[in-house]
């Protein structure tokens, strides 16, 4: 999703969570707002622009904690490295998203790019069948923003992936469907070419036509 503010695609994720999650669980109610909880518990994870991670904890841990959460008893007698499946889970995680080199590092002492790929491993152990990113590129350097992109890539190969971006850049490198919002409303939906030559989308978001080169330059790239 597209939009100059995030006020209408943080919005719209809200109510996918919500309808997702009552058609993922035909237990919960059909309408209302669902618990986060309850939704998360539908196979939906998201992450939010501001990062939250256990900074005091390593790369690995964070991961543990978030995979152990999953499940409904602990055993607190039995020890962690006993647990061999979640062991298996958290080794193919940092596999995918390219931390197992900091495996042990204090999250807390990692630059925001990799904050942003561990917050995203987070919510990738669980085995969602929906993932939701929100502006996951956002405070990254130039050579982070690629690396992050090609990282989401990967993934969506293998998962179901809802972007919100404000980066033109990022949004044509990655999605296959993009859908611009502008005043609140859905404006254009299609693939990177269509919204490229949408007149619409052109006036909204670019306006000057060195912009507009720029785009058709994204596109074609």
């Amino acid at each position: 999703m597209l939009s100059s503010s995030a006020a209408g695609p943080i919005c719209v994720s809200n109510i996918m969570l919500n309808c997702f999650g009552s058609l993922s669980c035909p237990s919960l109610p059909q309408t209302g707002h669902l618990p986060a909880v309850r939704i998360l518990s539908c196979g939906i994870k998201r992450t939010l622009q501001i990062k939250s991670v256990f900074h005091q904890q390593s790369v690995a841990d964070n991961l543990w904690i978030t995979a152990q959460a999953q499940q409904r008893f602990l055993h607190p007698f039995r020890s962690a490295t006993a647990d061999k499946a979640t062991k298996e889970r958290v080794d193919r995680t940092l596999e995918q998203i390219g931390l197992s080199g900091m495996a042990q590092r204090q999250a807390g002492t990692l630059s925001y790019g990799d904050v942003a790929l561990l917050e995203i491993g987070m919510a990738l152990i669980s085995e969602p069948k929906l993932l939701l990113l929100d502006e996951p590129t956002c405070g990254m350097s130039p050579a982070e923003t690629e690396r992050a992109v090609g990282k989401i890539r990967e993934l969506a190969r293998e998962h179901d992936i809802v972007i919100i971006e404000h980066d033109m850049s990022v949004v044509f490198e990655i999605a296959d469907d993009i859908t611009v919002m502008a005043q609140g409303a859905i404006l254009a939906s299609g693939g990177p070419r269509e919204i490229a030559a949408d007149e619409r989308v052109r006036e909204a978001y670019l306006g000057r036509p060195e912009d507009e080169d720029f785009v058709e330059e994204l596109v074609h790239a």
